[in-house]
């Protein structure tokens, strides 16, 4: 009798090994059964569980807009493959409405999170710029640390799974497992281990890898406890877990476990080293293209002013009739204002044009070349030169121009009145404008 009421209380208890439960998101938007819709996202999930029995990890698109289908589905890494394509299927055919078992049975943007698996599929191209959304965070283990060592045990957590992070993102099959050794609060007894994993999707490139496990990170700091011994934190392209004195993962042949512990392993610090280098070489390398682009490109402003007044000068030698005035920056930007949006006219192809006013009380209309046009320096002093050679009593005068760094801008008379499309297309004042007048005014241009 005493023997079966020492079992029962032993199997009382035991606590169950955690794990994460299921989870699901959707969206309002629905599709209707048998439509192009779900045919496109039967033929993309195919494709992908397939792909993933083989690879873990699978993401694709497939159909055309307004039908086309985005998807991602990830299995964690420790699975067999037909397992991981058995789950695949069960979950998809629980949201494709074959048998409506889920909430989220024919949704548009749908995601199911389970301890062992995860998928997303969408009528949004969440794949172009790695959206992990949404984000899931179980907590598998809500046991606490004593408080008093809550804090140090939350930063033991965060070096695991840092640490972790770092071999996922630069393995090829972008996932890795960890452990960390954790101080016992009794004294004599053992020291406690923390597991952790990371995983990624594949085709995620090793930075973009590392920043999407780094949100996850934040997600758990943000709505996790502090000393809470487990927890899976999922989303659609990486998901990461931990767990106090649980090895929740199969350590395979292919695969070495990241350990903090004194002995370090070797190989995980010659990849992490390596893949460190390789990525400080390469920002490296970009930031020094970028400044030399910089400094070039200052060189140019700089030698710009001086080359267009050299330009400018030697026009004046070979055309000294012409009347024309180059102006300060800062007059025109004293004369619009700053460039205030109340003083412009108008707007065209090549820029917005302002009224300014000189101190003198000289009102003038100011085209503010866009940067966009490229207009080299010849090209600008030949218009300008074409312009000038033009003048005429019915033409806007042009008065000059104003060279600043990347700034180019024709300066002319401001007519009152506007110009002669304000009444030829406008289909109340070009009444006042009879054609004879017109045919003096084409006459006096000519």
């Amino acid at each position: 009798m005493s023997n079966l009421l020492a079992l029962a209380i032993l199997l009382l208890s035991t606590t169950p090994a955690p794990t994460a439960g299921d989870h699901s998101f959707c969206s309002d938007a629905t599709y209707k059964r048998d439509s192009t819709y779900m045919s496109s996202l039967r033929s993309l999930a195919g494709a992908l569980i397939k792909d993933a029995a083989r690879l873990h990890s699978a993401t694709g698109a497939a159909g055309e807009d307004p039908d086309r289908v985005y998807g991602a589905v990830l299995c964690r890494a420790d699975t067999a493959g037909a397992d991981c394509a058995r789950r695949l299927q069960d979950a998809l055919g629980a949201i494709d409405g074959d048998d409506g078992r889920s909430p989220c049975a024919l949704h548009r943007d749908v995601a199911v999170y389970s301890e062992m698996y995860q998928l997303r599929f969408s009528d949004r191209n969440f794949l172009a710029n790695f959206s992990n959304a949404p984000e899931w965070v179980d907590v598998t283990n809500p046991d606490p640390v004593p408080l008093a060592m809550a804090a140090q045990f939350d930063e033991r957590v965060t070096e695991l799974l840092s640490a972790v992070a770092d071999a996922a993102a630069g393995q090829p099959g972008r996932w890795a497992v960890g452990e960390a050794p954790w101080p016992s609060s009794s004294s004599g007894d053992r020291d406690r281990t923390v597991y952790g994993l990371a995983q990624c999707t594949q085709d995620m490139p090793p930075d973009h890898c590392r920043a999407c496990l780094d949100g996850v990170m934040a997600e758990r700091r943000q709505k996790i406890g502090s000393g809470k011994m487990g927890a899976a934190l999922f989303g659609a392209r990486c998901t990461m877990r931990y767990e106090m004195d649980l090895q929740f993962f199969n350590v395979s042949g292919n695969s070495k476990m990241v350990s903090l512990r004194k002995k370090k392993n070797r190989a995980f610090i010659i990849i992490a080293t390596a893949y460190s280098s390789a990525v400080l070489c390469t920002r490296l390398f970009f930031w020094l293209l970028s400044v030399r682009r910089k400094q070039k490109r200052k060189m140019n402003l700089m030698e710009e002013p001086e080359n267009m007044n050299e330009i400018l000068r030697q026009w004046r030698i070979e055309d000294a009739s012409l009347e024309f005035s180059m102006y300060d920056f800062s007059q025109i930007a004293d004369a619009t204002d700053n460039f205030s949006p109340r003083n412009i006219l108008g707007e065209g192809g090549f820029g917005p044009v302002y009224k300014g006013v000189f101190p003198d009380g000289q009102e003038v209309a100011i085209k503010r070349l866009s940067a966009r046009s490229r207009q080299g320096l010849i090209e600008f002093k030949n218009e300008i030169q074409i312009i000038a050679k033009v003048q005429h009593k019915n033409l806007v005068r042009l008065l000059g121009c104003c060279i600043h760094e990347e700034e180019k801008m024709l300066i002319y008379e401001y007519l009152t009145n506007k110009s002669l499309d304000h009444f030829i297309f406008d289909p109340i004042r070009q009444a006042s404008l009879k054609w004879k007048r017109r045919i003096k005014i084409v006459d006096g241009i000519a």
